[in-house]
């Protein structure tokens, strides 16, 4: 088990819950892991203290709910959308809480088609303990708001995302873009843990370059240190500051996300577009702070789902102006 998991939470659960097995049917796994995210606070509706005298820094580990909850004050629905943004950047954010996504999402990472006539999907231990190593750990810090729901959330429904796929199958995918101003995808690195590699048409040399990605995991609970990512020795917060600060301008993320199904046609699910315009260090929040998230939110639901990719393709300036990925692996 402790080769296979590194996370400790992550091998105490297995042993606690399946011993010796090596692989498990999706639905028990499950039935086991909403248990363990609920015995730490994952479901935590409490909302967060209004007077905590480092409200900023708290907010930083709240979960989605406390989020929503903290919006009704007036004194911090600014810190609440300078949180989101932070979190979120310039993508549709998916409306956290609602187990049926979350289940979606985590599903989509720990289990597989079982070649088992009779068996659907299982949990493999390798599987497992791979993508804790890409999105844990499952405790992050010493706050109720962990974050690791959050994190395989947030990731999934980037359109850039396209998870455990070869560089093959990535230069695949990316073949028609050397003529359109060049594009890019995220998947995870199938040789090393724990990083993921950014592929893209390099159109200055009319080739394919992948560039990895380390990701960090902090998992002292007694420190308040997030998780984290490094390029060319430059640590980012998130995979979506990465991609921000990284990618050229004009490149688009590839056509083709695969789990694009999970954020589009789940019923009564609402985005929240959180559009933000970088110059230079300053964010400018283009809605206004009387603009609630459940507002935002539920006038985004009214748009068809069918304009969820749409909404993607259209996105195109995501990279930074002086953008430019310097390490091709």
């Amino acid at each position: 088990i402790e080769v296979a998991i590194f996370d400790p939470v992550g091998q105490q659960f297995w042993k606690d819950n399946f011993k010796d097995k090596l692989s498990v049917e999706w639905d028990n796994f499950y039935t086991e892991f909403e248990k363990l995210l609920g015995s730490y606070g994952y479901y935590n509706e409490n909302p967060i203290d209004i007077n905590h005298p480092n409200l900023e820094e708290r907010l930083k580990y709240a979960s989605h709910f406390q989020l929503d909850c903290m919006q009704i004050y007036p004194q911090s629905q600014k810190l609440v959308q300078t949180e989101l943004m932070r979190r979120y950047g310039d993508v549709l954010v998916p409306r956290y809480g609602e187990k049926e996504l979350e289940r979606d999402c985590l599903c989509e990472i720990f289990s597989k088609e079982s070649n088992v006539e009779g068996i659907g999907r299982i949990t493999h231990i390798q599987q497992f303990g791979k993508m804790l190593s890409c999105f844990g750990p499952i405790i992050e810090n010493k706050y109720d708001g962990h974050m690791f729901l959050d994190r395989v959330c947030t990731i999934l429904s980037q359109p850039y995302f396209f998870g455990n796929i070869s560089a093959d199958d990535a230069e695949a995918r990316l073949g028609d873009y050397f003529d359109k101003g060049g594009a890019y995808l995220l998947r995870l690195s199938q040789s090393t843990r724990g990083v993921y590699t950014i592929s893209y048409t390099d159109i200055e040399t009319n080739e394919y370059s992948h560039c990895q990605v380390q990701y960090i995991q902090s998992i002292s609970v007694e420190e308040d240190e997030p998780s984290g990512f490094i390029l060319d020795d430059t640590a980012y917060q998130t995979i979506n500051s990465v991609i921000r600060n990284n990618i050229p301008q004009g490149f688009v993320p590839c056509k083709g996300h695969p789990f694009s199904n999970i954020f589009k046609t789940a019923r009564g699910r609402k985005y929240a577009k959180v559009n933000l315009r970088f110059s230079d260090n300053n964010i400018n929040n283009t809605y206004s702070s009387d603009d609630s998230f459940e507002n935002i939110a539920t006038n985004n639901n009214n748009e068809d789902d069918e304009d969820y990719e749409e909404e993607y393709d259209n996105n195109n300036n995501i990279g930074n102006k002086r953008g430019r990925i310097t390490t091709p692996i």
